[in-house]
């Protein structure tokens, strides 16, 4: 069990790095990932970022694209 406090907290930051480009900013995504479960944040981060937005460039696919 000593192992739970400082994994959350690695995942709180982790997210937080993914998200210091949103509105709330690294310290907002920070604390709102600490009241929240990081696991919620991250998911909500990638569902509700805009898609011309570099948060999710490494997922999103080039469906219009012909193929010759």
């Amino acid at each position: 069990m000593n192992w739970f406090l400082p994994v959350y907290i690695l995942l709180c930051v982790l997210v937080s790095f993914y998200g210091k480009e949103t509105r709330l900013g690294f310290w907002g995504i920070l604390l709102v990932s600490i009241f929240f479960t990081p696991w919620l944040v991250g998911i909500g981060l990638v569902l509700l970022a805009p898609m011309s937005s570099n948060l999710i460039k490494p997922f999103s696919t080039n469906i219009n694209k012909k193929v010759t």
